[in-house]
């Protein structure tokens, strides 16, 4: 039965990945000058494993576009902004005893964001997010007797709920020189996704209970400016997972629960173009610990 749990563990990893579009690539959404009104765009492909107590595999996407301005205010200037976030994700799970299951993930919302920077260099950002978040299982390593002598290999069922996701970041930007700009900062990310009932092919009802994932990641960026528009970044950060865990029960009894509680290391380089009416971005993600593979990303902005 840790089987059936998860799938919510993997609708969770999901929508971490999905929330952090917004939360990662802040920084490469802030054009050069004050802009009232500024349409964005930002998505992301990865293949990524998760370290449950088993695993579950997962190769997804996750988009982000809306509308944010760039103002001046008493304290340095402000970026601002609505947006629109979606994303799908196909997972596969197994447990040590050999069952496999798979399924889809899928999550639809919006939110808000605010990046403040200060003349100083220290900057405050954070978003917000709201929607709904749905999934699937199926495995064919179940069997029930359905009747007398008649049995069944096949369990599938759905489950959705509504999902909230927020972050809270501080940050300080270094000029090594006129060329290279370093960016040390912290961030608290957190996720949550509202309990959901399914009633499995033996006709009894589990109840999945609400996930929630609570992390702190402290990370470093060097922004290196080659020629003109043209930069290359590379970073690394340390994230600590406090949460994660996924828990299911029938009839008054708890299924084993899978967890994402732990370490993960992640490492990031790409490439930045800027000019006068656009701003590119494209990158490559790698994960190391409780979540392991990578990733790669592509943003723009066009300015008017």
């Amino acid at each position: 039965t840790k089987s059936f749990a998860e799938t919510r563990a993997a609708s969770l990893a999901s929508l971490k990945s999905g929330s952090e579009l917004i939360t990662n690539y802040l920084d490469k959404l802030i054009p050069d000058g004050h802009l009232e009104l500024f349409p964005f765009a930002i998505s992301e492909a990865y293949d990524l494993r998760y370290e449950t107590g088993s695993h579950v595999n997962s190769k997804g996407y996750g988009v982000a576009a809306g509308l944010a301005s760039l103002t001046e205010n008493f304290a340095g200037d402000i970026l601002s902004g609505v947006f629109v976030e979606y994303g799908r994700a196909n997972y596969d799970s197994y447990l040590d005893s050999g069952l496999h299951a798979d399924g889809d993930s899928e999550y639809i919302g919006g939110g808000l964001m605010l990046k403040q920077n200060f003349t100083s260099g220290t900057y405050l950002d954070a978003s917000f997010h709201v929607g709904k978040i749905s999934s699937d299982y199926n495995s064919n390593d179940w069997t029930y007797a359905i009747a007398p002598g008649v049995l069944a290999h096949n369990e599938k069922f759905d489950i959705s709920s509504t999902y909230m996701a927020t972050h809270i970041g501080i940050g300080q930007i270094f000029d090594l020189s006129q060329s290279n700009k370093l960016d040390v900062y912290t961030k608290w990310l957190y996720a949550y996704t509202d309990d959901a009932d399914a009633t499995i092919s033996s006709g009894e009802r589990y109840h999945f209970d609400s996930v929630t994932s609570n992390r702190l990641r402290a990370g470093l960026r060097d922004t290196i400016n080659l020629k003109d528009e043209h930069n290359l970044y590379f970073g690394g950060a340390y994230e600590y997972e406090f949460s994660g865990d996924a828990k299911a029960s029938t009839m008054g009894l708890d299924a084993p629960k899978p967890s994402l509680k732990g370490s993960t290391g992640v490492f990031e380089a790409g490439y930045k173009y800027e000019s006068k009416n656009l701003i590119f971005s494209l990158g490559g993600k790698g994960y190391v610990g409780k979540t392991r593979g990578g990733a790669i990303n592509a943003g723009f902005e066009i300015m008017f």
